[in-house]
């Protein structure tokens, strides 16, 4: 039995030195939406916040104070600078690091090594990781078994409402636990979805007696290193790029080796305990079999309360659809817990400067942003609009995010789209399914469905 000898919470957190790395990548899977006011994914709006908001405020939650920002590009890495230094409010300093686009993970954290050492374990988080994931939970659950590697993972099935039309994006790994589902047995990246034969080493036989595969979970963007740990591996396996990829299925096939077969330094003493024993909060426990290191998977569904399975859904902006998926989040049940906002009777967040006209409603899970008019007779349904936007009269916005600075001329429709800053839609315009890109103008009675609307030579 596992005792912890330090309280959880905030201070714990604080007194348990954790390095914090927050990436945000490039994402070419959300083109038009990047342009110049949201030069990388980590600054698109999301329920009107930068998306890089929400990793940063998990962080604020579990006590940190401090996270280095790695930024991929020169012109994004500028911008991120920009909104940290003018707009972002809160108790964690963060340093931001500009690298090289083309950078994977696994070279992202190589590229940081000098500044995150001598700190025992590391936390690497996706800069548009949105989720109610406890990172002081996910904390104690890596000490607790003196773990090598925590990846946090989430089920794919349970991000949208029942009565949502869209479909979640596919699980995007399959992974083999142990009898108490934690313990990561298999790790395969990029599974097939409907995989006929699963081949499983004679090594993972010999070692547990209960293997549970699930094929249903998604990468979560969030993993718990121990820093000494992967740093040696980093340095040993030149080769490897990706987290995910090649970091994460090496440690896994690695656990079961004798420490003389492990990398250098890979079987180093963690938290300060000799090789091979268990340590949680406050020092070193009883001596555990094998595996000489564990790696282990958090699924984040499975660690919320009963009655509040709302709050396992997680987002990683990374696509199209997962951004129409991360506005969905913030704006429904569980915006009370992700965002600043309060909800009203009406379970919706209207800014209070917002000017509505008569006979408009405005229904459940939608955010109207400061200084947006909107006329009569109006439908918003489950969709975000951002700030100073103008919406004519007779207009319907199903199930769509519109940014600041949009208009929407009389009678326009809009459906399952994202309409980006500053453009305008005239009158009677009827977009389906459609991505329309900053500042750009579409014309009066245009009927477009499933198009991506980069400028005005879609109507030409």
């Amino acid at each position: 039995r596992v005792e912890l000898l330090q309280p959880r919470g905030e201070a714990a957190v604080a007194m348990l030195h954790c390095a914090a790395v927050v990436f945000c990548g490039s994402a070419e899977g959300l083109a038009p939406l990047l342009e110049h006011a949201h030069p990388c994914a980590a600054l698109c709006p999301v329920g009107n916040l930068p998306a890089l908001w929400f990793p940063l405020r998990s962080l604020e939650k579990a006590g940190f104070r401090h996270a280095l920002v790695v930024v991929a590009g020169d012109q994004a890495a500028i911008a991120v600078s920009k909104w940290l230094s003018e707009s972002y409010k809160g108790p964690v300093q963060t340093e931001v690091v500009d690298v090289p686009v083309d950078l994977d993970t696994a070279e992202v954290l190589r590229s940081v090594e000098e500044r995150v050492r001598g700190q025992p374990d590391l936390l690497f988080l996706a800069g548009t990781h949105i989720s109610a994931l406890s990172l002081v939970d996910l904390l104690v659950f890596h000490r607790e078994q003196a773990r090598t590697a925590v990846t946090a993972a989430f089920s794919a099935a349970k991000q949208l409402p029942a009565d949502a039309k869209e479909k979640p994006e596919a699980a995007d790994f399959l992974v083999g636990l142990d009898a108490a589902r934690t313990q990561l047995l298999l790790f395969a990246p990029k599974a097939p979805a409907a995989a006929r034969e699963l081949k499983v080493g004679a090594k993972l036989l010999r070692g547990p007696r209960a293997v549970t595969i699930r094929t249903d979970l998604a990468d979560a963007s969030c993993y718990l290193f121990n820093t000494a740990a992967l740093m040696s591996v980093l340095r040993a396996k030149e080769g490897m790029q990706s987290l995910k990829l090649d970091v994460l299925p090496y440690l896994v096939r690695n656990q079961y080796l004798p420490l003389d077969d492990q990398p250098d330094g890979f079987g180093a003493s963690v938290n300060g305990a000799a090789a091979g024993e268990c340590v949680g909060l406050g020092g070193a426990f009883d001596k555990t079999p094998p595996p000489t290191r564990r790696c282990a998977a958090y699924v984040i569904d499975d660690h919320m309360p009963k009655g509040e399975e709302v709050l396992g859904a997680c987002v990683v902006v990374s696509s199209i659809q997962s951004y129409t998926d991360a506005n969905s989040l913030v704006a429904g049940e569980a915006a009370v817990h992700l965002t600043p906002y309060t909800l009203s009777q009406y379970n919706n967040v209207v800014h209070p400067s917002v000017d509505i006209g008569s006979r408009t409603t405005i229904g459940a899970s939608c955010i109207v942003g400061s200084g947006s008019r909107i006329g009569d007779r109006n439908s918003i349904k489950k969709s975000v609009i951002g700030r100073d936007c103008a919406i004519g009269n007779g207009v319907k916005v199903i199930n769509s995010v519109v940014m600041d600075h949009v208009t929407l001329d009389d009678f326009c429709v809009i459906q399952n789209c994202i309409v980006c800053s500053g453009a305008h839609l005239h009158e009677k315009a009827n977009l389906r399914d459609c991505q329309v890109a900053s500042q750009v103008t579409v014309p009066a009675g245009a009927e477009m469905k499933g198009e991506a609307i980069g400028d005005a030579s879609a109507f030409l």
